[in-house]
């Protein structure tokens, strides 16, 4: 009721207004979430702690065989 009555005295637009459920759920997941630390997505290159020989890739290159001036 507390929730329908700010929304009145918001002057809020009646689509804005969510039902019982979704407002619940949404007051639900705000609680769950109280001082919980985040985890950050990290930037740039990856740290040096972090696992290097399975970061880098092997690339694969021709083997040298004959020239093509060699072949006349």
């Amino acid at each position: 009721l507390q929730y329908k009555r700010d929304l009145k005295t918001s002057e809020a637009a009646s689509s804005s207004q969510k039902d019982l459920m979704h407002f619940t759920l949404d007051v639900a997941e705000a609680l769950t979430k109280v001082n919980k630390a985040y985890a950050r997505k990290s930037r740039g290159r990856v740290s040096v702690t972090a696992n290097t020989e399975t970061s880098r890739r092997r690339v694969r290159r021709p083997e040298p065989t004959k020239l093509f001036s060699d072949l006349s």
